[in-house]
């Protein structure tokens, strides 16, 4: 079976004591042929001090030109310049994604993600991706202007992660550049009214793309999946091996998103009480993990 190429995953300062725990369970549960950890060249020390040395750790100036980073700030109204460095590592993780062989199928990983358990996202040469339940409208006004496409899905393609075939990078860009007539990053950016702090989405992006163009190319794993490990669980590197035992039985992955928050004592109780209560069950029926739709 054919395995990942690449596993990208991008990170910043901010996320290094998650990092700590997150990328060692990235390598004992998913197989990939390289790993590569993308970070600000201030930061390239600190995250190769700490990371193992399967991971490559880069500089994300390999990834994106001065002339971008400036165009990006340049393009955002001054109430939303905090959020540049959010529209680049999108556009980071795409240019990544477009690396490797002819063939090559890529996973972009979210650095704040857990897998719990040994995670495949090839079957048979189909792709399996996860879904996600959220509906930005802005991002698809954004995919409107830039691709001339309107949402399909009855899902999002927001999940934490998405393994992709370069050739659908390389098809998604060249659409954006030959609907907008301009280079790919600035044609997101100029088709940004800068009105809302969340206006592009790379996931959404993708996503319409190949429902619309590679539907019999992939398929949506319905597996479950959580992003409010933080205000749950607290601090990754502090779950007992019992606890992680149980979420395994439970979720492919959790995230581990930044979040000062923490649950009140009896939502700590209910959570423990209902992540006990789904264990149970999954081991009177077991759950692969793999119903999956089109």
């Amino acid at each position: 079976m054919k395995k990942i190429e690449t596993l990208i995953s991008l990170i910043c300062l901010a996320d290094l004591n998650t990092w700590r725990c997150t990328h060692r369970h990235v390598l004992e549960h998913i197989d990939a042929e390289n790993y590569q950890a993308i970070v600000p060249k201030n930061d390239l020390a600190a995250f190769r001090a700490i990371t193992d040395r399967r991971f490559d750790v880069l500089c994300e100036d390999d990834y994106i030109s001065q002339n971008n980073r400036t165009y990006i700030e340049n393009r955002l109204p001054d109430s939303m310049k905090f959020r540049a460095g959010w529209y680049l590592q999108q556009f980071v993780k795409l240019s990544a994604a477009r690396q490797g062989s002819a063939n090559a199928v890529n996973l972009i990983w979210d650095a704040d993600n857990m897998p719990t358990r040994d995670l495949t996202f090839l079957d048979d040469g189909i792709i399996r991706l996860y879904r996600g339940s959220e509906h930005h409208v802005e991002y698809f006004d954004t995919i409107r202007k830039i691709m001339r496409m309107e949402k399909t899905s009855d899902h999002s393609f927001i999940a934490q992660c998405f393994a992709t075939k370069k050739t659908w990078v390389n098809g998604l860009i060249d659409h954006i550049e030959e609907t907008m007539e301009s280079p790919w990053i600035q044609a997101i950016m100029d088709s940004i009214p800068g009105l809302d702090a969340c206006e592009f989405s790379e996931y959404e992006t993708l996503g319409t793309f190949i429902s619309q163009h590679h539907a019999a190319e992939y398929e949506i794993n319905r597996a479950k999946w959580d992003r409010r490990g933080s205000l749950k669980w607290g601090d990754p590197n502090l779950l007992s091996k019992r606890t992680l035992r149980k979420l395994s039985r439970v979720y492919d992955f959790v995230s581990f998103e930044k979040d000062n928050r923490k649950w009140p004592l009896h939502k700590r109780l209910f959570r423990d009480l209902k992540l006990e209560l789904i264990d149970q069950k999954n081991r009177l029926v077991p759950q692969s993990g793999t119903d999956k739709q089109r």
